[in-house]
């Protein structure tokens, strides 16, 4: 029996100065919508689920936000109250790239307006589940994984999920996973098991060098060379280095020495 998806709902009041609807531009509102939307549906999506957020009502005196969708009853609350969490200690980590860029927009708006969030289950209820309050400068980077352009030579371990995600082994000891577009399903489901070529930008703990998050923006197949034709390029470049060496046994035992 396949369980029917609950309603989640949240209610947010943004309390401050010159935070009633009247007093905010069209602008405004869509804006603060627009974040409130991507990063809710972006996380969701980062956990393997899809949703679509609707707005229920947009209240009087201090803006009253008041948002549901079709997912786990407790989701949005979980996630809003996360943030406000992750707010006070001004550490992002487990955020997405990009739900990490809209907290930041969220942040300073909440700054130019001298305002915070209230969170609430629903807007009957009259105490706040936890408050959103910014920050100075909010830290992007948590745990501060380095970003930026790169390339990733690896396997394709696995493809699957109902928004399309691949596992890609690097080394013995370190694999990662990224979801994709749905155009490069094709692509991972030809060469599952193949040594592939991802060029993207990467977020990695600088540490241990482990990929923390991987955006893909080019591919390609990478193509191994037969063990004879590779021996035989060695030889070719490194062979001359060794054409003096009567004993290789001895040298090689002198040389670990």
């Amino acid at each position: 029996m396949i369980k029917k998806k609950e309603k989640s709902s949240v209610f947010l009041k943004f309390n401050g100065e010159n935070m009633s609807p009247s007093s905010l531009t069209i602008s405004e509102i869509t804006k603060i919508l627009g974040i409130l939307e991507q990063i809710t549906t972006d996380s969701a999506e980062a956990e393997d689920k899809k949703f679509t957020l609707r707005l229920q009502a947009l209240k009087s005196g201090s803006c009253g936000v008041a948002l549901n969708g079709d997912i786990e009853e407790d989701f949005l609350t979980k996630f809003f109250r996360r943030v406000a969490q992750s707010f006070k200690e001004n550490n992002l980590d487990g955020f997405t790239i990009d739900v990490k860029k809209k907290l930041e927009e969220l942040n300073k708006f909440l700054k130019s307006k001298t305002s915070w969030i209230d969170v609430f289950r629903n807007e009957e209820d009259t105490k706040p589940l936890d408050t959103i309050a910014s920050v100075e400068k909010l830290n992007l980077t948590g745990l501060k994984y380095i970003e930026g352009v790169t390339t990733v030579y690896g396997k394709v371990l696995w493809l699957g999920g109902k928004t399309p995600s691949v596992t890609i082994e690097i080394d013995e000891e370190k694999s990662f996973s990224c979801i994709i577009s749905e155009k490069l399903v094709p692509f991972f489901a030809d060469n599952i098991f193949k040594e592939v070529i991802l060029h993207g930008v990467a977020s990695w703990e600088p540490r241990t060098h482990i990929i923390k998050e991987f955006k893909i923006e080019r591919v390609e197949s990478r193509k191994l060379k037969p063990i004879n034709e590779a021996m035989k390029n060695i030889k070719n470049d490194f062979g001359h280095y060794f054409d003096n060496i009567d004993n290789p046994d001895k040298w090689v035992r002198e040389i670990r020495s």
